[in-house]
Order: structure tokens, then C-alpha cells, then sequence
């Protein structure tokens, strides 16, 4: 009885564990969000310096979220997600006239 008892909490151990897994695996690869963030990652590689907001909204879609760039809050910043726990945002930031002065995202050897 108690052998039985083992082997079946050893197996739902062993299922829980692969199920945690598969669903992280799906989470940071597959699932929308991953794929938005993949491509957040590389469209930003297409923002230049001095490009205007309606373009670089083209190409990267609408903010995630909006925030500013420096500390003296001259510099607006549109956050774009990643899905990745390293570098959670890529940024755009804009002067006052909306144009594209920096942008932030990592950036691999």
C-alpha cells in the first residue's frame, strides 16, 4: 500500500516538474508576448537618431509604456517590452520637438 502510495506522489512530482518546464519554455519562446518582445528587439535596431515620432511609431507600433529618458525629465521615453528578465525594456527617447535622440536595447557582440 505504501509502495503504491510512493510511486504515485513520486510520478505527480515528476509531472509537475515537467509540466513547469514545458509552460516556461512556451512562456519566454513561444507564447504572444515572446514573439512581440523578439520583435520589439529587433525593430528598434531600425530607430535612427533624428527620426520623428509617426515613424518610429510605425515601426515599433504604440509604447508599452511612457516615461522619461534622463532626470531632468527633457527626454520623453516609449518602453517597449522584451519578455526578457535581463533587459525588460527597449527605449526610444524623443526631445522636445519629438524627434529620436537615443535609443536603448541590448546590444550583442
Amino acid at each position: 500500500m505504501m509502495n503504491k502510495f510512493l510511486k504515485i506522489f513520486l510520478v505527480s512530482i515528476i509531472a509537475l516538474f515537467i509540466g513547469a518546464i514545458i509552460y516556461l519554455n512556451y512562456e519566454t519562446h513561444f507564447s504572444k508576448a515572446a514573439k512581440e518582445g523578439k520583435a520589439n528587439i529587433e525593430n528598434i535596431k531600425k530607430v535612427k537618431k533624428g527620426m520623428n515620432e509617426k515613424t518610429v511609431i510605425k515601426i515599433m507600433g504604440e509604447p508599452d509604456y511612457m516615461d522619461y529618458c534622463d532626470v531632468f525629465k527633457t527626454l520623453k521615453g516609449y518602453n517597449y517590452h522584451t519578455n526578457d528578465k535581463s533587459w525588460m525594456y527597449v527605449t526610444v527617447c524623443f526631445d522636445s520637438i519629438m524627434t529620436v535622440q537615443k535609443t536603448y536595447y541590448p546590444k550583442k557582440n
